[in-house]
């Protein structure tokens, strides 16, 4: 069994919850316990650097959907910050002078 890396253009998959692009893994032949003939010799698997990764799948379309479609993968933005309204310290003129 051969494991390949397979370069690919950028944001060609979705990032992983790290923020960083799988690799694209081709695999090709089988492991001596793959010794059926219902294993397919190539396969795809996407891999990140986290350790996070897809099985080998038979086309490629199958690892890009257990991956996730693009762009589920990023945190959600948190929400926009409130503006908290303070009181205006007076001056010791405004003070007398009301």
């Amino acid at each position: 069994m051969i494991e390949k890396v397979i370069p690919h253009p950028p944001g060609r998959f979705s990032v992983c919850r790290c923020g960083h692009e799988p690799r694209l893994i081709l695999t090709l032949g089988r492991t001596l316990r793959e010794t059926g003939t219902d294993v397919p010799t190539t396969r795809y698997a996407l891999e990140c650097r986290c350790g996070r990764a897809t099985a080998r799948h038979a086309t490629l379309l199958d690892a890009e959907t257990e991956w996730g479609p693009l762009l589920s993968q990023r945190p959600l933005g948190l929400p926009a910050p409130v503006a908290l309204l303070t009181t205006r310290a007076r001056s010791r003129k405004e003070v007398r002078h009301g």
